[in-house]
This record gives C-alpha cells, structure tokens and sequence, in this order.
C-alpha cells in the first residue's frame, strides 16, 4: 500500500482537492445524500438514508460503544465528489489480535484525485490512531454492507448488498489497495420452492 501522510485533516488541499471533517448538522446530512447525488440518474442508493444516520449515529447504535470513527467529504470547489469514514473497531481488534483501521461509507466521482485524497485521510488516521494497516470497504462491520460490486452490475440494487458503479475498484486500486477476499451474493429466483427448513424460519 502506498500511503501518503500530510499535514492536518480538516482543510487539507491535495490536488485541489479539500478534505473536510464531518461533524454532523448538515455537513452529516450532505455526507448521507452523497450517493443519491452522485448517481441521480442511474439505479444506485442500495441503502436507506434513515438507516445509515442511525447506523452513524453514535447515540443511537451500540456499535460505537467500543469503536470510533471520523467521517470525511471530499470537495472540488464547491461541488462534492467524494466521502469516506476511518473507523477503529477496538472490540475487533482486542479479540483477533490484529492493528486493523477500517474504511466505509466510501462513494466517490470517477475522479482519482478525489480519491486519493479520501484514502489519504483514512490511512493517516489509522497511522494516528496506531493502525497498522486499513481494511475495507466495511461499513461499518461484515453484519452490514461489505466489499465492491466488481461483478453482477445488471443486476438492480439490493438492501444490505454492496452496490457501486464499475470504476470503483479501479480507484481503490490506483490507491495501493490490493485484493485480499472475494465475496459472494446468491440471487434465488422467486419461483424456487422454498426448502422446509426455509418454511420454518420464515413462519418464525
């Protein structure tokens, strides 16, 4: 991985870039609208956006009470082009014995400056936070949605599923990020006959 450590976050210029600390209000509200905005015209949005403010809200979700995060927006001028959160799961950590800086919430233009930026921000945070490396994209943990779409792109969003446009992984990986697992989705057709086991727990 290639990781770039400059200056403060809040403010910081990379490229013309500017990446901004999210601190809720309506700096929160436009990180949660980004996707919609992005992608008005197209089939993204796979999430609900009361659904993502509860799950950043540290308040209202038990996650947070044994992790951190710092929410970032990404700016060109006065339009937005990119977020990305830098999460620290502790609880993660202590139990698999692992430095591990978690990267979520990711969305980003096809701009690889934008994205550079992003990813420069989470990886200094993990450094700060004594990370040894970064994971992602989880958002915030596997229980939620996880991975890039690489595959399956005709296939329409799905609540819970990653959902992303194709250019994605080649950001990710302009930015030192390399492979590490592939991840599976199973679409049942709707006319399968569901097995007893199925029957049972759906009756549950």
């Amino acid at each position: 991985m290639t990781v770039l450590w400059k200056s403060r976050l809040n403010g910081t210029l990379m490229a013309g870039i500017e990446i901004v600390v999210v601190e809720g209000g309506s700096g929160l509200k436009d990180f949660i609208d980004l996707p919609w905005n992005l992608y008005a015209n197209t089939q993204m949005g796979s999430s609900l956006k009361k659904e993502v403010r509860r799950l950043l809200d540290p308040r209202r979700h038990p996650f947070w009470s044994s992790a951190e995060a710092a929410a970032f927006s990404g700016r060109r001028g006065s339009q937005a082009v990119g977020r990305i959160a830098g999460i620290i799961d502790r609880r993660y950590n202590e139990f698999h014995g692992e430095q591990m800086g978690i990267w979520g919430f990711f969305e980003c233009a096809d701009d690889p400056a934008a994205a550079a930026a992003l990813f420069s921000a989470v990886e200094t945070l993990g450094r700060q936070k004594g990370m040894a490396f970064v994971r992602g994209p989880l958002n915030p943990v596997p229980n939620y949605e996880l991975g890039l779409l690489v595959e399956g792109f005709d296939y329409p969003p799905t609540l819970m599923m990653a959902y992303n446009p194709p250019y994605y992984s080649g950001l990710v990986e302009s930015c030192g990020f390399a492979k590490e697992k592939d991840l599976f989705a199973f679409l049942i057709d709707g006319d399968l006959p569901a097995s007893r086991v199925m029957d049972r727990l759906a009756g549950r």
